[in-house]
């Protein structure tokens, strides 16, 4: 999976400990400059349906291929 696509967040280190019943694996990653993506997705405006469709839109009126 890795080199399929770029993560937008950079991944700085792993923490696994010898027993993990006990104690969780840890991710440590970059501090995003704009708060927690919980945060930012609550207080960012959500883009129009129009915004959301367009890009989609033309796949609804091709006809499909009798041919594939």
């Amino acid at each position: 999976m890795a080199g399929r696509f770029t993560c937008p967040i950079r991944q700085l280190g792993v923490s696994i400990p010898e027993d993990t019943r006990v104690t969780p694996v840890m991710i440590v990653s970059e501090l995003c400059s704009n708060g927690d993506l919980f945060d930012y997705v609550r207080n960012v405006l959500p883009p129009s349906l129009y915004r959301i469709v367009r890009p989609i839109a033309p796949a609804a009126y091709t006809k499909p291929n009798p041919y594939s």
